[in-house]
């Protein structure tokens, strides 16, 4: 996760250290480098990491941003903290984590699966106001699994 400026991310840092002020609000936050559909400058696909039902798989989350305090979430899902900063941990689980600039975690995440496209889930939620029920959101990466009835192979 890291921050993107309309201008020269050097020249943010000069003017912020001259001046004594915090840098700049950054223009967009970026995850994987890319601030995103709501920007003409991202690219046109998105990179999914397969993850199969029941799979553990490790992430480290990175906070790349300049001066800037990141939360990082995966709608739904809990995931077991076990390092950061390059140290390891007792393990916890959560839901949520909060990264300072320059932090790392390392978090252990299980492949679950839903039935439906996360945008429409989002879309329906801010509709009714509700929760968004959690059999009807998709995957972390956006492929049905190979023990639900969604996926090409069926049950």
């Amino acid at each position: 996760m890291g921050e993107w400026w309309k201008a020269d991310p050097i020249r943010v840092v000069r003017q912020a250290t001259r001046t004594g002020a915090a840098p700049n609000i950054s223009d967009a936050y970026t995850i994987n480098g890319q601030p995103g559909d709501l920007y003409n400058c991202s690219r046109n696909d998105t990179v999914i990491v397969p993850i199969n039902t029941g799979d553990t798989n490790l992430l480290r989350v990175i906070n790349a941003a300049l001066n800037q305090e990141l939360f990082f979430t995966i709608a739904n899902h809990k995931f077991t903290v076990v390092g950061a900063d390059a140290a390891y941990l007792k393990p916890f689980t959560t839901s949520v984590l909060m990264l300072g600039p320059g932090q790392t975690t390392d978090v252990l995440i299980k492949g679950e699966w839903w039935d439906a496209n996360p945008m429409d889930v989002a879309r329906d939620s801010i509709r009714t106001g509700g929760s968004p029920n959690i059999s009807d959101a998709y995957t972390i990466n956006g492929q049905p699994g190979d023990l639900y009835n969604c996926s090409d192979k069926g049950l």
